[in-house]
């Protein structure tokens, strides 16, 4: 009974952990700058903390204002005195459709 009880905790635990590994990946987004001229292209870098199988992100939304000229994918994990850092980076080539505000 006591190892039935020990069994079931146990269960119960790594049901309540697994989840809270998933919801750690943070995304984030950066330009590598914000003022270019009309025949210039700016690089757009999508991270997020986690390695693993990864489609491609939806670009389509840029389409409307930018020509997208290539991506690349790279993953990275360390791990360093203990801590383990893990990232996803999709590094792309953006050149702009038209003069003006543009919004990514």
């Amino acid at each position: 009974m006591v190892n039935t009880i020990k069994l079931f905790l146990f269960i119960m635990i790594s049901a309540c952990i697994v989840p809270l590994s998933y919801a750690s990946i943070v995304a984030k987004a950066e330009v590598d700058r914000t003022i270019l001229s009309i025949d210039d292209s700016l690089s757009l870098t999508i991270s997020i903390n986690d390695t693993g199988t990864y489609k491609t992100p939806d670009l389509f939304a840029l389409k409307q204002d930018f020509d997208v000229s290539g991506t690349r994918q790279s993953s990275n994990y360390s791990m360093i005195n203990g801590k383990t850092t893990a990232i996803t980076q999709w590094k792309v080539s953006l050149f702009p459709k038209r003069a003006g505000a543009l919004v990514i």
